[in-house]
């Protein structure tokens, strides 16, 4: 099972290309990391509330760069140059969370420490989901918006299996919750940035992996 999740990880981040740095090598030998901040579930539900509240930060940011284009009070430029930055600062916490928990091993928690994670997981996506879907409606795409959310999303992907292979227990909920929050972004203007995600969700379910 851990050989397959780690199959995957190396599938996600080197078909996408995802930028972030160390994963994908320490992902297919996290046996061999011995250190991380994370040790146990209270741990990890520590770590994943404090991105949660940082990624919080940066979509209302984005959220109200995107309402001062609107009432004029900022050029469409001078609105996607304030919101790379802001997606870029989404990377960059998200990357630290993925190099966080990479060290980490498997870890034996009890069912409601289960559902706090995939609850917490579930609303970090939705949250920022929604508010690339508005920013990238609003004010379209620029080649450094484009990069930089296909990287963030080259991340979630990593963050997911990461995530699975610490949690087993926590892959049917994940699928369960993820399958509808996707559906209708992989076909619309966000396919080709979320392609990491959407395809990792297609492996997970797949039958090679029941």
């Amino acid at each position: 099972m851990k050989a397959t999740f780690f199959a995957i990880a190396a599938f996600a981040a080197t078909a996408f290309a995802a930028p972030a740095s160390g994963v994908p090598g320490a992902l297919q030998n996290v046996d061999d990391v011995v250190s991380s901040s994370v040790t146990d579930s209270a741990g990890l539900i520590e770590a994943l509330e404090s991105v949660l509240s940082g990624i919080q930060t940066d979509t209302g940011a984005i959220n109200s760069t995107v309402a001062s284009f609107q009432k004029g009070d900022i050029s469409k430029e001078e609105a996607q140059t304030a919101a790379s930055s802001e997606v870029a600062d989404i990377q960059s916490k998200l990357s630290e969370i993925v190099s966080d928990l990479t060290g980490a091993v498997g870890l034996a928690v009890s069912e409601g420490d289960v559902d706090k994670v995939l609850n917490l997981v579930v609303a970090l996506l939705s949250e920022v989901l929604s508010t690339v879907k508005s920013l990238v409606t609003i004010l379209g795409l620029t080649p450094q918006l484009t990069l930089l959310l296909k990287s963030v999303f080259g991340i979630v992907s990593n963050l997911l299996v990461v995530l699975i292979g610490l949690l087993a227990a926590l892959l049917p909920g994940l699928l369960a919750a993820l399958s509808p929050l996707l559906a209708g972004l992989g076909n619309g203007v966000l396919a080709p940035i979320l392609t990491p995600v959407v395809a990792l969700v297609a492996a997970l379910a797949g039958p090679g992996l029941a």
